[in-house]
């Protein structure tokens, strides 16, 4: 069959380029496998409310320029945040199992907080939090440290 030009015209049956009604499905099959996927990978990212204390507050006040442990490992836990509530005193914050563990002269390993920012670890960049921490001050004792587990 072919059209004015003399040019043959497909007939009704084949596809385009060749391809045939079971390649497309195929493929439409495929997209929809890769789609499920990438929602099950997001619906793992933000975790439901497992709690109803969520979130937990811990206050330190006694935050001095020796570290110490401040927060325990949690395998329920799904984000963390540190606020350092200081006006004048930056404070670090390093996993507890960094070694060596970070010092006030040799802080390599520790995240430094300054007077009233905050360090967030939420889950879609950090989906797995569940580490120990701990924290030293810059300078001084009884320096403050906030700090919020989601749960």
């Amino acid at each position: 069959m072919s059209d004015s030009s003399g040019a043959a015209t497909p007939s009704p049956a084949s596809a385009p380029m060749g391809g045939s009604m079971t390649d497309l499905v195929s493929t439409q099959k495929g997209g929809v496998q890769n789609l499920a996927t990438i929602g099950a990978a997001i619906g793992n990212v933000f975790a439901p409310a497992t709690a109803s204390s969520s979130p937990l507050a811990t206050p330190v006040n006694n935050l001095g320029t020796t570290g110490t442990a401040v927060l325990g490992s949690s395998t329920t836990r799904y984000s963390v945040l540190f606020h350092n509530p200081s006006t004048s005193v930056s404070a670090y914050i390093y996993p507890s199992l960094a070694t060596p563990a970070p010092t006030l002269s040799a802080p390599g390993g520790a995240t430094l907080i300054f007077p009233g920012g905050t360090l967030s670890f939420t889950p879609p960049q950090w989906p797995n939090i569940n580490a120990a921490f701990s924290a030293f001050a810059g300078t001084g004792t009884n320096n403050p440290l906030t700090i919020w587990e989601f749960f």
